[in-house]
């Protein structure tokens, strides 16, 4: 079977947004704040349930992730599943590590990116934090 090329152009896109998520999360397992910030743009809109609200903006990822590193000094993301279509990327994934108190932390979380011109746009994480 023969792809149209809309198909096929749809296909790439997918396909190199994926790679992009994919570095984001290599990036966050080396601990590379910056350059898990350069996959960002600028003005990438940031929803998680732990905020009160969307943040705006790429720059304050460098401070957040180090900061929870310094907490979670091993912390690192297991991707378990990663689904491309278009300009969607959605991963799910396991953070993991151990507190600085000792406490052993363990998160299944599901990651909504959204991509524009090979950067992410928004960035939607769902998780519960009761468990």
């Amino acid at each position: 079977m023969l792809l149209s090329a809309t198909a096929l152009a749809q296909s790439e896109e997918a396909n190199r947004n994926k790679q992009v998520a994919l570095g984001v999360f290599e990036a966050f397992n080396d601990h590379n704040w910056d350059l898990m910030a350069s996959h960002y743009h600028e003005d990438v809109i940031l929803e998680d349930p732990s905020h009160d609200g969307p943040e705006i903006g790429a720059n304050g990822i460098p401070a957040k992730y180090s900061g929870y590193a310094e907490y979670i000094p091993d912390i690192q993301d297991s991707v378990v599943n990663v689904y491309a279509f278009g300009p969607n990327v959605v991963v799910e994934f396991i953070s993991h590590g151990t507190t600085i108190e000792g406490e052993v932390f363990h998160l299944p979380i599901c990651t909504v990116l959204t991509l524009k011109d090979g950067k992410i746009i928004r960035d939607a994480n769902y998780y519960d934090l009761k468990n």
